[in-house]
Protein backbone atom coordinates (compact mmCIF):
# COMPACT_ATOMS: atom_id res chain seq x y z
CA UNK A 1 0.00 0.00 0.00
CA UNK A 2 1.07 3.69 -0.93
CA UNK A 3 1.68 6.14 1.31
CA UNK A 4 -1.01 8.21 -0.45
CA UNK A 5 -3.34 5.48 0.06
CA UNK A 6 -2.34 5.51 3.86
CA UNK A 7 -2.56 8.88 4.50
CA UNK A 8 -5.81 9.63 2.62
CA UNK A 9 -7.62 6.64 4.82
CA UNK A 10 -6.26 8.14 8.35
CA UNK A 11 -7.31 11.60 6.93
CA UNK A 12 -10.68 9.87 6.36
CA UNK A 13 -11.09 8.28 9.20
CA UNK A 14 -10.27 11.26 11.58
CA UNK A 15 -12.57 13.58 9.87
CA UNK A 16 -15.38 11.56 10.38
CA UNK A 17 -14.75 10.46 13.86
CA UNK A 18 -14.69 14.48 14.44
CA UNK A 19 -17.62 15.20 12.68
CA UNK A 20 -19.36 11.90 14.73
CA UNK A 21 -18.32 14.06 17.66
CA UNK A 22 -19.58 17.43 16.12
CA UNK A 23 -23.24 15.82 15.46
CA UNK A 24 -23.30 14.21 18.96
CA UNK A 25 -22.12 17.75 20.67
CA UNK A 26 -24.98 19.34 18.56
CA UNK A 27 -27.74 16.60 19.39
CA UNK A 28 -26.55 16.57 22.95
CA UNK A 29 -26.82 12.75 22.76
CA UNK A 30 -25.49 9.49 20.71
CA UNK A 31 -27.83 7.59 18.65
CA UNK A 32 -26.80 4.81 16.08
CA UNK A 33 -30.31 5.63 14.45
CA UNK A 34 -28.77 9.75 13.89
CA UNK A 35 -27.80 9.13 9.95
CA UNK A 36 -30.30 7.10 8.59
CA UNK A 37 -30.81 7.86 5.13
CA UNK A 38 -27.57 10.49 4.77
CA UNK A 39 -25.85 7.69 2.51
CA UNK A 40 -29.31 7.79 0.18
CA UNK A 41 -29.00 11.71 0.62
CA UNK A 42 -25.14 11.90 -0.42
CA UNK A 43 -25.39 9.31 -3.18
CA UNK A 44 -28.36 11.72 -4.63
CA UNK A 45 -26.29 15.13 -4.62
CA UNK A 46 -22.82 13.32 -6.45
CA UNK A 47 -25.17 11.60 -9.13
CA UNK A 48 -27.61 14.42 -9.56
CA UNK A 49 -24.08 16.69 -9.64
CA UNK A 50 -23.21 14.75 -12.74
CA UNK A 51 -20.17 12.19 -11.21
CA UNK A 52 -20.80 8.68 -13.05
CA UNK A 53 -21.44 6.06 -10.23
CA UNK A 54 -18.67 3.78 -12.31
CA UNK A 55 -16.58 6.54 -11.75
CA UNK A 56 -14.03 8.02 -13.75
CA UNK A 57 -15.93 11.56 -14.47
CA UNK A 58 -17.64 14.34 -12.31
CA UNK A 59 -16.73 17.75 -10.94
CA UNK A 60 -16.49 19.55 -7.68
CA UNK A 61 -18.55 22.16 -8.80
CA UNK A 62 -21.47 19.75 -9.96
CA UNK A 63 -21.31 17.97 -6.87
CA UNK A 64 -21.89 21.31 -4.82
CA UNK A 65 -24.87 22.11 -7.35
CA UNK A 66 -25.87 18.37 -6.85
CA UNK A 67 -26.30 18.87 -2.71
CA UNK A 68 -28.02 21.94 -3.42
CA UNK A 69 -30.13 20.61 -5.34
CA UNK A 70 -31.02 17.85 -2.89
CA UNK A 71 -31.15 20.41 0.13
CA UNK A 72 -33.74 22.42 -1.45
CA UNK A 73 -35.86 19.06 -2.27
CA UNK A 74 -35.16 18.15 1.16
CA UNK A 75 -36.30 21.21 2.72
CA UNK A 76 -39.32 21.90 0.17
CA UNK A 77 -40.63 18.37 0.82
CA UNK A 78 -40.88 18.64 4.49
CA UNK A 79 -41.92 22.23 4.86
CA UNK A 80 -44.93 20.63 2.63
CA UNK A 81 -45.33 18.16 5.66
CA UNK A 82 -44.54 15.07 3.23
CA UNK A 83 -43.81 11.70 4.68
CA UNK A 84 -40.25 10.82 5.03
CA UNK A 85 -40.97 7.39 3.72
CA UNK A 86 -42.30 9.11 0.39
CA UNK A 87 -39.80 11.51 0.97
CA UNK A 88 -36.97 8.87 0.60
CA UNK A 89 -39.18 7.15 -2.19
CA UNK A 90 -39.02 10.54 -4.60
CA UNK A 91 -35.29 10.82 -3.64
CA UNK A 92 -34.33 7.04 -4.38
CA UNK A 93 -36.69 8.39 -7.92
CA UNK A 94 -34.01 10.70 -8.87
CA UNK A 95 -31.21 9.04 -8.12
CA UNK A 96 -32.34 6.27 -10.78
CA UNK A 97 -33.37 9.01 -13.29
CA UNK A 98 -30.45 10.74 -12.90
CA UNK A 99 -28.41 7.28 -13.91
CA UNK A 100 -30.42 5.97 -16.41
CA UNK A 101 -30.05 9.76 -18.01
CA UNK A 102 -26.24 9.34 -18.05
CA UNK A 103 -26.07 5.49 -18.77
CA UNK A 104 -27.70 5.35 -21.90
CA UNK A 105 -30.14 9.04 -21.64
CA UNK A 106 -26.94 10.73 -22.00
CA UNK A 107 -27.02 11.11 -25.63
CA UNK A 108 -30.17 11.73 -26.37
CA UNK A 109 -29.92 14.92 -23.38
CA UNK A 110 -27.44 16.92 -22.33
CA UNK A 111 -25.80 17.37 -19.06
CA UNK A 112 -27.02 20.76 -18.39
CA UNK A 113 -30.48 19.76 -19.56
CA UNK A 114 -31.32 17.40 -16.93
CA UNK A 115 -29.94 19.81 -14.07
CA UNK A 116 -32.14 22.21 -15.61
CA UNK A 117 -35.38 20.09 -15.15
CA UNK A 118 -33.94 18.72 -11.60
CA UNK A 119 -34.23 22.88 -10.52
CA UNK A 120 -37.75 22.38 -12.46
CA UNK A 121 -38.74 19.88 -10.48
CA UNK A 122 -37.98 21.62 -7.34
CA UNK A 123 -39.42 24.79 -8.41
CA UNK A 124 -42.77 22.43 -9.25
CA UNK A 125 -42.77 21.04 -5.99
CA UNK A 126 -42.38 24.16 -4.23
CA UNK A 127 -45.32 26.27 -6.22
CA UNK A 128 -47.59 23.32 -5.47
CA UNK A 129 -47.60 24.67 -1.63
CA UNK A 130 -48.80 22.31 1.31
CA UNK A 131 -51.48 19.84 1.40
CA UNK A 132 -53.77 22.86 2.28
CA UNK A 133 -53.04 24.92 -1.05
CA UNK A 134 -50.96 27.66 1.13
CA UNK A 135 -48.32 27.82 -2.19
CA UNK A 136 -45.06 29.50 -1.94
CA UNK A 137 -46.10 32.69 0.13
CA UNK A 138 -45.70 30.18 3.40
CA UNK A 139 -42.03 30.16 3.19
CA UNK A 140 -41.92 33.61 4.21
CA UNK A 141 -43.50 32.96 6.92
CA UNK A 142 -41.50 29.75 7.70
CA UNK A 143 -38.27 31.69 7.34
CA UNK A 144 -39.30 35.04 9.03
Amino acid sequence: MSRVKIWTYTLSGLLAGFAGLLHTAQNHQGSPNTGMSYELEAIAAVVIGGTHLAGGRGSIAGTVVGTLTIGVLTNVLRLNNIDSNLEMVLKAVIIIAAVWLQQGGERRIENSTWKFLALVLIVCVASCGSRGGGGPHQYVVAFS
